[in-house]
């Protein structure tokens, strides 16, 4: 029996594949887990070097690689003759879908980037289709902003189109000289704006790709580890040791350099350039007010209040994405007594060691509110969790709530 990776998992996904027709092979090796370091003697290759692996290898490796490529269709496949096999086709209709479920993480595809969803972490979709040197045409689901720009991979020449047809709605590109266009969603009217050449027409509360999240994100620029000092001494002195147990952590999980300072010695000059995450409640630590300003959690006797939720308990943990600095994002772990702040910070805690994560990369979404009932229930002791909205709001159906 696998003790760190159930096998009902891989099952489905076999499952899944063969009713989807895939040619796909699954085996569960007798005495073995899903993964296992040494077949026979230390260092012999373990998982990726046994029979059924070599087996593998061998098969397909032998298979000779046709000198010319292919395309094919959901009707039928033809040759591309090899010097051409890289290019798009010289005539005919050109198709492709660009699928993301978070734009943080989604980039971009032929020029095209998703900048913004009508309902965020939902799946956000843009269909092109592409008529030489006559029409594009796109169909968007739950898209609210979007970019174009000449991409260096199979590129777009949008130049040589007057207009575009987005939604049944035909928006013009005549006149921008720009190297990237904006399109917004004006959801009033559900129609497609015409473009700007600046991200400010969708306002500077909108949270764009740098911004948004999950909590995880805060470690992807230079980041600095902010202890509060306002507090007294014991209040004081555990703050900074939660703080050298975090950056410890990201040194161990991720070979991550992540400095410890305190918030009475952090020159705003020099927050502004890092994202920060910050260590302490609004009275433990002066960042934290700035902070929490920007989201709606508010303290409250014994607890918190999260929008229309409020939580009057007195043992209540919190971490909390922030906008910081335009660009940057703040990550606050915060609570309402020292028991609640430890079980924040136990949040940072690898889920499955030996098996080392970095710290708030798994299962950490915009923020999370625990309470008492956390430590012996883990995740079904959250009073509320999930995603703020696209300007740092509550939305109730983008969270999960006890309220």
């Amino acid at each position: 029996m696998d003790k760190t990776v159930h096998p009902y998992f891989v099952r489905r996904m076999y499952r899944i594949l063969q009713e989807w027709g895939v040619a796909v092979e699954y085996k569960e090796i007798p005495g073995k887990e899903h993964w296992w370091w040494d077949t026979r003697e230390t260092n012999d290759g373990g998982a990726v070097n046994d029979k059924q692996l070599r087996d593998f290898t061998s098969k397909y490796a032998s298979i000779p690689i046709p000198e010319e490529g292919s395309t094919c269709t959901a009707d039928s496949c033809s040759t591309v003759g090899s010097g051409n096999k890289y290019t798009a086709t010289a005539s005919g209709p050109d198709s492709f879908t660009y699928t993301v479920l978070n734009p943080a993480f989604g980039g971009s595809m032929r020029g095209i980037q998703i900048l913004l969803q009508v309902t965020p972490f939902r799946t956000s979709k843009i269909q092109v289709d592409i008529i030489k040197d006559s029409s594009i045409m796109m169909k968007t689901s739950n898209v609210k902003a979007f970019s174009i720009r000449r991409s260096e991979n199979r590129p777009i020449q949008w130049h040589i189109y007057q207009e575009i047809l987005i939604d049944n709605t035909a928006v013009n590109l005549a006149g921008q000289e720009c190297l990237e266009q904006i399109f917004v969603l004006e959801e009033e009217q559900a129609v497609w704006g015409q473009p700007s050449c600046s991200t400010d027409i969708l306002g500077s509360k909108v949270r764009l790709p740098d911004t948004q999240g999950p909590a995880r994100r805060v470690a992807e620029k230079p980041f600095l580890i902010v202890t509060g000092s306002q507090a007294g001494n014991e209040v004081t002195q555990q703050l900074r040791q939660l703080s050298v147990y975090l950056a410890n952590l990201f040194f161990l999980t991720s070979d991550t350099m992540a400095p410890v300072i305190k918030d009475e010695d952090l020159k705003e000059e020099q927050a502004e350039k890092h994202n920060l995450i910050i260590i302490g409640n609004p009275d433990e630590n002066k960042f934290t007010k700035e902070a929490i300003s920007h989201v709606p959690i508010r303290l409250i006797e014994d607890g918190l209040k999260l929008g229309r939720c409020s939580f009057p308990v007195n043992q209540t943990g919190a971490v909390f994405l922030s906008p910081h600095a335009g660009n940057h994002l703040a990550l606050v772990i915060m609570g309402t007594s020292s028991q609640g702040l430890l079980d924040a910070i136990s949040l940072a805690t690898p889920t499955i060691p030996p098996m080392a994560r970095s710290p708030f990369s798994n299962l950490v979404p915009d923020f999370v509110l625990t309470g008492k009932d956390y430590q012996a229930k883990g995740p079904g002791g959250y009073l509320c969790t999930g995603f703020w909205g696209n300007q740092w709001e509550f939305r109730p159906e983008l969270v999960s709530c006890t309220c």
